[in-house]
């Protein structure tokens, strides 16, 4: 049974649940992952400056806006 903060995709194998701080190494390893696309791709205006950082992602999460 998912958890109250966990919603299922029907028709995947895929869960959607608020981040935890546990979480943190993972967010982080995705977003430098998604700045190297958008960077590979043109993109060399967003995203940078350490921007997010982990203090932005853990007021995201505090404020319940965090998900993986």
């Amino acid at each position: 049974m998912l958890e109250e903060d966990e919603m299922s995709l029907k028709g995947m194998n895929r869960i959607i649940r608020k981040a935890r701080l546990t979480d943190m190494v993972s967010i982080m390893q995705v977003m430098e992952a998604a700045k190297g696309i958008m960077r590979l791709s043109g993109n060399r205006h967003q995203w940078k400056d350490g921007y997010p950082s982990e203090a932005v992602i853990l007021c995201d999460m505090e404020k319940g806006g965090g998900y993986t």
